[in-house]
């Protein structure tokens, strides 16, 4: 896409957001069923069905903007998740996999606050504040997603994580 004005990079960022949220939704299910912790499972799941409102909040933004989500690829995103495959493959499961799933998750949850918070300010300057509106409550859910997974980790799984050797040891690219 080519970028003119701020309301191309208004239309390029919700793009990004649509790929994120779609391939997030499709991840979840199947680290929720890699993880030890049944904690750390639930939120998963919680957050397998937070995707479903962020796609429908975006829908109702695309409509509001009369567009529709081109075929932009979120790289990041992509990324986060091709790492959460091979930690899956070549880490047994513990309390090592499973923080190494949030230390991932978590990324793509930063990735979120930075997409919901750009696309917010672009529609609030663009004189949209209704969009703005429907936004921001995925933003706040990134950024509650964030505390939920840094509290997991520092409080139980981190913990144990420190005390489990992985059989075949895994090198992050």
């Amino acid at each position: 896409m080519q970028l003119e004005d701020l309301s191309d990079l208004f239309q390029r960022t919700l793009e990004l957001a649509w790929d994120c949220e779609e391939h997030l939704a499709a991840e979840y299910p199947k680290l929720a069923d890699a993880v030890k912790s049944e904690e750390l499972r639930q939120e998963f799941l919680q957050f397998h069905k937070d995707s479903a409102d962020h796609l429908g909040r975006l829908h109702l933004v695309f409509a509001a903007l009369e567009r529709s989500p081109a075929a932009e690829t979120s790289a990041p995103v992509r990324s986060i998740i091709s790492e959460a495959g091979k930690t899956i493959n070549h880490v047994d499961a513990s309390a090592l996999r499973d923080a190494c799933l949030i230390f991932l998750v978590n990324q793509a949850e930063h990735y979120k606050i930075a997409l919901y918070g750009s696309a917010c300010a672009f529609a609030r300057v663009l004189g949209r504040q209704d969009l703005a509106a429907i936004l921001q409550p995925t933003l706040d859910r990134a950024h509650v997603a964030d505390r939920i997974l840094t509290t997991l980790a520092e409080g139980s799984i981190n913990p144990r994580a420190a005390d489990f050797h992985n059989t075949a040891p895994f090198v992050f690219i």
